[in-house]
C-alpha cells in the first residue's frame, strides 16, 4: 500500500499543473487552518494541523496514533490566494517511536523529513495534500515512517479567516 501511495503521487504530480485552477483573491488563504486525517508520512496514521500564516507558507503539527509527531513548515510555490492548488517543499521535525503497542521495547528517535508536494483546496474548503520526500533517521525500524523515502497523503478542510 504504501508504494501505490507513492506512485498515485508521481502520478498526480506529472498530469495536474499546480496552476491550472484559478479563483479570486476572496478565498483568503492566509490566517485559516487546514485539519487533516493523515496516512503514512512521520505519523503513519494521525492527524495534522496547518496554520497558514500567509499567501505561501504554512506551519504544521501533527500527531499520530502511536504517539509519533512532528512539527514543520511548509512553503509554497503559487500565491494561493489566486490558485485552489499549489506545489511545495516543506520540513518537519519528526518524533517517531518504535512500535509500542506491539513491540516489547519502547524507543524513539527523532528524524527529519523533507517532502516535496501537492495542494489543492476546493472552494468550500475541502482540502487534500499528498508529499513525498527523504526521511532521514538513524535507526529504519521497519516501520513505514522510518523508511529512506517517505510518502504521506492528507485529507481534510480548510476554515478559512472572517477577516
Amino acid at each position: 500500500m504504501h508504494y501505490f501511495l507513492k506512485a498515485l503521487f508521481l502520478y498526480i504530480l506529472f498530469i495536474i499543473p499546480p496552476n491550472c485552477y484559478a479563483q479570486k483573491e476572496s478565498t483568503r488563504v492566509y490566517n485559516s487552518t487546514s485539519i487533516f486525517l493523515q496516512l503514512f508520512g512521520p505519523e503513519f496514521l494521525g492527524v495534522n494541523l496547518n496554520y497558514n500564516i500567509n499567501k505561501r507558507a504554512s506551519l504544521n503539527l501533527g500527531l499520530g496514533v502511536l504517539l509519533d509527531g512532528h512539527i514543520g513548515t511548509n512553503i509554497y510555490v503559487t500565491d494561493r490566494s489566486y490558485h485552489t492548488s499549489s506545489m511545495y517543499i516543506g520540513t518537519q521535525a519528526a518524533l517517531i517511536n518504535y512500535n509500542p503497542i506491539f513491540g516489547s521495547s519502547s524507543e524513539m528517535q527523532i528524524g527529519l523529513y523533507i517532502p516535496i508536494g501537492y495542494e489543492y483546496i476546493a472552494k468550500k474548503g475541502f482540502t487534500i495534500q499528498f508529499d513525498i520526500g527523504p526521511n532521514l533517521v538513524r535507526h529504519d525500524w521497519g516501520q513505514a515512517n522510518t523508511e529512506v523515502l517517505n510518502a504521506s497523503l492528507k485529507i481534510g478542510t480548510t476554515i478559512r479567516s472572517k477577516k
